[in-house]
C-alpha cells in the first residue's frame, strides 16, 4: 500500500472519480450523432424490426470523413447544446413553486376543453410508399426485390427496402452499404404527378375542398359526405381506399 492510499483510507473518504478523458468524451457524443443519422423516418412503416444499432453503426462507419457525416455531425452539435439549455433552465424552473400557476393552466385547458368542436370528421391520407409503388406498377418484377427510386437520395423505398434499414432521405452510397443488392431508379416527376391526379380525383368525389400536404398525402373533411350517403367515417374511409386501388392501382 501506497502512503496514498493510506492517507485515504485514513480519512474514509473514497478516491475521486477520474474526469472523463477526451476520447471518452467524443465516444459519448458520437452516441448522440449516431442516432441523429438514423434519421426522422426511424419509425416509419416496415422499420420496425430492424435493428436500429447495427444500421447506425453501418451508417456512422460508411459515411464518416465525408460533408454530410461533418454537416450532421455539427448539426447534432448544436441540437446538444440547445437541449442542455433547456434542462438547465428546467431545473430552475423545479425550484420555483408554480402551483398557482399549474392550477390557471388546468382552468384554461378546461375553458378550451369546452370550446372543442369535434363533430367534423378529417381524414389524413397518405399513400404506401408512393414513388416506388407507382415505379412497381411498370416493373412489376421490383415488387419482391429491394428497390428504390432516387440515385444521390433515396426519395422512398418499397418495404422490402426497410427491412435492411433503407428509408427516405438517405443518402444512395450509405443505402448501399445497407443493402448491396438495392436497385435504385431515377425519378420522374411526370410518371408521379399523373398517378397522383388519378388519387386526386378520388379524393375530390369525398371532400372538393381537400387539402395536399404532398403529391401523395392530402386532408379531407369528410362530415358532409358521411351525412349524404348515411355512412360512418370508418365506411366512408374503407371505401375510399377501395376506390383509389381501384382507379390507380395504389394503396
Amino acid at each position: 500500500m501506497t502512503n496514498d492510499d493510506t492517507l485515504q483510507t485514513n480519512s474514509g473518504h473514497a478516491p475521486a472519480s477520474p474526469l472523463p478523458t477526451k476520447t471518452e468524451v467524443a465516444v459519448a457524443e458520437h452516441d448522440t450523432l449516431k442516432y441523429h443519422l438514423l434519421g426522422p423516418s426511424l419509425t416509419k412503416a416496415g422499420q420496425d424490426a430492424v435493428d436500429q444499432q447495427k444500421v447506425s453503426e453501418i451508417i456512422y462507419n460508411a459515411s464518416k470523413g465525408s460533408k454530410f457525416f461533418n454537416n450532421e455531425e455539427y448539426k447534432d452539435q448544436n441540437l446538444t447544446h440547445k437541449i442542455e439549455k433547456i434542462l438547465a433552465r428546467k431545473r430552475q424552473l423545479e425550484r420555483i413553486d408554480l402551483t398557482s400557476d399549474l392550477r390557471r393552466a388546468d382552468e384554461y385547458i378546461a375553458e378550451l376543453e369546452l370550446s372543442r368542436d369535434l363533430s367534423q370528421t378529417v381524414v389524413h391520407v397518405d399513400c404506401d410508399a408512393f414513388y416506388a409503388a407507382v415505379e412497381e406498377l411498370d416493373h412489376p418484377e421490383l415488387k419482391h426485390v429491394p428497390m428504390a427510386v432516387g440515385k444521390g437520395v433515396l426519395t422512398t423505398c418499397n418495404y422490402h427496402a426497410r427491412k435492411y434499414g433503407c428509408r427516405s432521405g438517405m443518402a444512395g452510397f450509405v443505402a448501399m452499404k445497407l443493402c448491396p443488392q438495392l436497385i435504385c431508379l431515377p425519378l420522374n416527376f411526370e410518371k408521379y404527378t399523373k398517378k397522383a391526379q388519378e388519387v386526386r380525383e378520388v379524393l375530390a368525389q369525398y371532400d372538393p375542398r381537400f387539402q395536399s400536404a404532398s403529391m401523395d398525402e392530402a386532408y379531407l373533411n369528410i362530415t358532409q359526405y358521411c351525412a349524404d350517403h348515411e355512412m360512418t367515417p370508418d365506411e366512408a374511409v374503407s371505401q375510399l381506399r377501395a376506390q383509389v386501388f381501384e382507379k390507380a392501382k395504389i394503396t
